[in-house]
């Protein structure tokens, strides 16, 4: 009997310190638990934060783009491959403390939990910085497509000269029929005896003014002429041959007078309106020689060419004596030699009596 009691005495003994144990290797493991539990916890905050931390830099980043319309798509690729990088590292991390903790049993649900975990933070990560990737490229395309015309625009405006920009206005001259056919015409527009005389030059296909002067016309203006009317002819006509005393460096055929040279206006002769050389011919004819300053330098205006009789004849352009004339154009010499020297062949003198006129030419 004190034998068995001795054995009870002892097996309680023994079955004390058994459960003494199991509390104390409990107790670790809960401890152990209780640290890997906090580690992941660690870890987690911290992938956490420095996701927060890259994806508050891009943004700023993508700001910064957006105000400087810049297209910065290669530092977007750059710091989506360091997000994948830092993932990668990351999902490493963590599989490593996941192998540490799968000695130990009681742990291996809570591993694989924060692994699974790292790996979602992990791919939600990627699909931001992807989705926010697409994003830029979208605003930067459309950046760069909204850019375009306000480029062309401005490439096309550096690119146009002033002419080709603001077209020269014209005078109203070259919207004559008559512009088409010469490339000079000497517009006489008379107010009386007195005129105003411009002459008007092409170049390419812009007309202007080559040179600017007043004169005088008929006593009895312009209008409709006949012989011995004293009125210079209305419209428009070529111009012939210069003529004078000496020749001022002109293009046109020249004649030199002499102490011979007429001009037939005589209606009954057969040369009637022309230049002829002889000794006599009769009235109204004009012996040349007897007008030195009118004539020193003159331009045929070609006026009746038919030669009807009584129509009207010899019809100049000459210099002024400073009073009307008999039915030519005159004006002051320095502008008869300027005007000789810059006329060609198929010039043409237009005389109106006001610049509306002109337009019906």
């Amino acid at each position: 009997m004190k034998k068995l009691s001795i054995l009870l005495i002892f097996g309680m003994l023994l079955l004390s310190l058994a459960a003494c144990t199991h509390e104390v290797h409990e107790s670790a493991v809960d401890n152990k638990s209780s640290k890997n539990k906090k580690a992941v916890q660690i870890h987690n905050e911290s992938s956490k934060l420095m996701q927060e931390s890259t994806q508050k830099s891009q943004v700023k980043k993508n700001e910064k783009k957006k105000e400087d319309g810049s297209n910065d798509q290669g530092d977007v690729k750059k710091v989506t491959h360091k997000n994948k990088k830092d993932s990668v590292t990351k999902g490493k991390q963590s599989n490593n403390s996941t192998n540490e903790s799968a000695s130990k049993p009681a742990n291996t649900p809570q591993t694989n939990n924060s692994e699974v975990e790292s790996k979602n933070a992990s791919s939600s990560a990627t699909s931001e910085n992807l989705k926010q990737e697409e994003s830029n490229k979208k605003e930067i395309e459309g950046q760069s497509v909204n850019a375009t015309p306000q480029q062309k625009t401005v490439s096309k405006s550096s690119n146009e000269s002033p002419q080709q920009a603001t077209a020269p206005s014209q005078p109203v001259i070259a919207e004559t029929k008559l512009a088409k056919q010469t490339n000079q015409i000497l517009t006489v527009v008379a107010s009386g005896i007195h005129a105003h005389i411009t002459l008007w030059t092409k170049n390419g296909d812009i007309w202007g003014k080559a040179l600017e002067t007043n004169g005088f016309v008929g006593k009895y203006g312009i209008g409709h002429v006949h012989e011995g009317s004293m009125k210079t002819p209305y419209g428009a006509y070529s111009l012939g041959f210069a003529f004078g005393t000496s020749n001022p460096g002109t293009k046109l055929p020249f004649r030199l007078i002499t102490p011979t040279s007429w001009w037939v206006e005589d209606s009954n002769d057969s040369k009637y309106n022309t230049w002829q050389e002889g000794d006599h011919f009769n009235k109204p004819s004009e012996h040349l020689a007897d007008y030195p300053v009118q004539y020193e330098y003159a331009v045929v205006i070609n006026y009746n060419t038919a030669r009807t009789p009584w129509a009207g004849s010899g019809f100049f352009i000459h210099v002024s004596n400073g009073s009307y004339t008999a039915g030519c154009v005159s004006l002051p010499e320095s502008q008869m030699v300027q005007l000789l020297r810059i006329l060609e062949p198929n010039a043409y003198i237009l005389n109106v009596t006001s610049e509306s006129m002109i337009k019906g030419f």
